[in-house]
């Protein structure tokens, strides 16, 4: 074959030659760059040294997932059960006319009718801060934000839709609930204080899931050089902050659960009689049984918050001398493109950031 040109070509094989004959290739043999081996250095440095940024998600996890979701979902279940057997959803289909009769002040809500409302308030809060909420919990904490993107920003979604309508039914109710001993008489306040603490900590949490989901469909660098409030968004977001209100997050759901069940039950039972509450055995074990479910899942999803951190931050430690040992010899192996290349790319693809436009390569190596 000619070489006109004077470019590595490759001779194709024609179609009169036979199908077995090998076609021969011309021209240098391509091999990878110095830059893309000092990248392959470091990858099988990390890896030898048992220092990988990506742990594998491991059995334990797995299994504390299994064990938070069966929990979590029997609790439910208790619960709605303990509310059918107290009678408590004996007038959930008046709830509809009423709520609407109290967002137009048509009416003014009497003792009887704000039960059937707090009722309503027990259904909604059961199935979000004991189904939703710990989902798109487990999503982030655990599970790979890469692969599960739109579900995540979908659970986003209906999270955010939830913890707005139960925050307008607990505020509303208060404006239209008749007159009565404040909520220090009631022993309401701390319920109140610690559900609204929580429905913030929800507002902040979806805010960073909704600002890591800009991150990622490559809206990062146009939002991070936004001036002043750029590296403040790219902290308050970082894997980091994140994780820390994953912790905050969870403290304050546990703590809102329990102390709304417990009012809960101090208002169905204080009132009664001691023979009247010996005769309600059964609804108190039910009751307390699926209080103490609930409790001890979230007590779980604790436990995997734990058990994703270790892995991600404390997966191996390595002595400080075997490092700096490992790192000056890879540094001598790669003296060359260590020393040349000291400031930013005009022209050269970059391998980390798969760029190759003029000044935007993100390549910037020095020397130590």
């Amino acid at each position: 074959m000619e070489n006109t040109d004077e470019k590595p070509t490759v001779a194709s094989m024609s179609s009169h030659e036979p199908s077995g004959q090998v076609a021969s290739i011309s021209g240098p043999v391509l091999s990878l760059g110095p830059t893309r081996l000092l990248k392959n250095s470091e990858k099988n440095l990390l890896a030898r040294l048992g220092l990988s940024t990506i742990p594998a998600a491991g059995w334990g996890g797995v299994l504390l997932v299994v064990l938070a979701e069966l929990l979590l979902l029997c609790g439910a279940a208790g619960r709605m059960v303990s509310l059918q057997t107290s009678g408590q959803l004996d007038r959930v289909e008046e709830v509809q006319g009423m709520f609407w009769d109290m967002l137009t002040g048509e009416a003014k809500l009497t003792k009887t009718d704000t039960k059937v409302i707090n009722t309503l308030h027990m259904i909604t809060a059961t199935l979000g801060h004991l189904i939703l909420v710990p989902q798109l919990y487990i999503i982030v904490v655990f599970a790979d934000e890469n692969l599960t993107l739109v579900l995540q920003l979908v659970l986003a979604m209906l999270v955010m839709v939830l913890a707005l309508v139960m925050q307008t039914v607990r505020t509303v109710l208060e404006q239209n609930e008749p007159e009565g001993p404040d909520c220090i008489e009631e022993d309401t306040c701390l319920h109140k204080t610690w559900a609204w603490m929580l429905f913030i900590n929800i507002i902040i949490f979806l805010t960073i899931i909704f600002i890591r989901v800009l991150f990622n469909m490559r809206l990062k660098n146009l939002i991070v050089r936004i001036k002043c409030v750029g590296p403040i968004i790219e902290f308050c977001v970082s894997r980091r902050s994140r994780d820390f209100q994953c912790l905050v997050l969870i403290i304050t759901l546990s703590v809102t659960v329990l102390s709304g069940m417990i009012l809960n039950t101090q208002q169905l039972y204080s009132s009664d009689q001691p023979e009247v509450i010996e005769s309600k055995t059964v609804e108190l074990l039910i009751d307390l049984v699926s209080a103490m479910v609930c409790m001890v899942g979230l007590l779980v999803l604790v436990l995997l918050y734990f058990y994703s951190h270790t892995s991600y931050s404390h997966t191996r430690v390595v002595a400080e001398h075997r490092v700096e040992q490992e790192l000056v010899l890879l540094g001598e192996r790669h003296k060359q493109v260590l020393v040349r290349d000291k400031t930013v790319s005009k022209t050269k693809y970059c391998p980390v950031t798969r760029s190759a436009r003029p000044g935007e390569s993100g390549q910037l190596l020095r020397p130590a």
